[in-house]
């Protein structure tokens, strides 16, 4: 049990890091002609993105890159801004952040399950006490807005807690002193306390759940919800395909490789490369996220499917 939560206090401390770090505006924005594989455009001119939001002003914007409305920067490889560690969530830091998600549920049961029946007992002692309590039964369970708040469940439920403090004030009859552990006595503030714990581990195991989907399908938080937007609204993506073949001049009198920009279907995966490499490609990065190269940009691999296809297309 502490050593989870040593390592939940750990890993959050560290997910809470670089809130207001510009980890895009100082990578230096790359010259078209010298780009050879295939990447994601802003239009159908194959233009590179740009970001005209906050201190950005019209720096370059690299594919998968989103500015933070929170934050007020742009990040590389941007996943969801999260306000419980109030920091955003890149794919730099997912390894870790899913590694907290999954450990969370796992620290709960490990702390509340030796005591789980003692707990269970101590609720069905406070009920029974409320309902066998004169006073109780005056002011709650004979009166009809006993019903009204939050119904049969709210009625049991501020009932259960009536009865936790008639049993504490008993015990403080029997005996003035503190005695035993804070299990071991009846306190509704320990009950609501793993309440909120059970409900925090529930939403943990399923946002850990739902981002590794994700995850495997090549689509971050992010990316999936502006799927589902341009499903809405038939916003297309364009994809960039330089032809490494052929090399015309351009004004300048230089060479620079000619591009075809075609636009994508609604809903094709830019950036998924199969479940088993996605998967790889998570596990392969390190745990701890390492410090943000300013001068060089990794490009995002290409669906090798779409590339396939999109080859074709051109060539048609």
């Amino acid at each position: 049990m502490n050593a989870t939560l040593a390592f939940i206090t750990l890993c959050f401390n560290r997910l809470t890091r670089g809130r207001h770090s510009h980890n895009v505006q100082s990578i230096p924005p790359p010259d078209r002609r010298t780009i050879s594989h295939p990447y994601q455009c802003a239009n159908q001119n194959g233009d590179l993105a740009t970001c005209v939001k906050g201190s950005c002003a019209g720096s370059w914007k690299p594919p998968r890159a989103h500015h933070c409305s929170v934050c007020g920067v742009c990040r590389i490889d941007f996943d969801h801004h999260c306000p419980w560690i109030g920091n955003c969530v890149t794919l730099a830091k997912m390894k870790m952040f899913l590694s907290v998600l999954f450990v969370t549920p796992v620290a709960f049961t490990i702390g509340v399950f030796p005591v789980v029946r003692l707990l269970w007992s101590q609720i069905l002692d406070a009920l029974e006490a409320s309902r066998m309590d004169p006073n109780t039964q005056r002011i709650w369970w004979s009166r009809i807005y006993s019903w009204a708040l939050g119904g049969p469940l709210g009625r049991y439920l501020f009932g259960t807690i009536l009865g936790f403090r008639i049993l504490k004030g008993n015990l403080d009859v029997i005996d003035n002193q503190t005695s035993g552990s804070l299990v071991e006595v009846p306190h509704v503030g320990l009950h609501m306390t793993v309440i909120v714990g059970f409900v925090v581990s529930i939403f943990s195991f399923i946002l850990a759940i739902k981002t590794s989907l994700q995850l495997l399908k090549g689509l971050t938080t992010l990316e999936a919800l502006r799927l589902q937007a341009m499903g809405k609204q038939n916003i297309p993506l364009f994809l960039c395909i330089p032809d490494e073949n052929d090399h015309p001049l351009d004004a300048g009198g230089t060479t620079s490789p000619a591009s075809v920009v075609i636009p994508l279907h609604l809903g094709e995966p830019i950036y998924d490369m199969g479940a088993r490499d996605n998967f790889l490609s998570l596990w392969r990065r390190s745990f701890i996220p390492p410090k943000a190269d300013r001068q060089n940009f990794d490009w995002p691999l290409i669906n090798p499917t779409l590339i396939k296809r999109l080859h074709h297309h051109k060539d048609q």
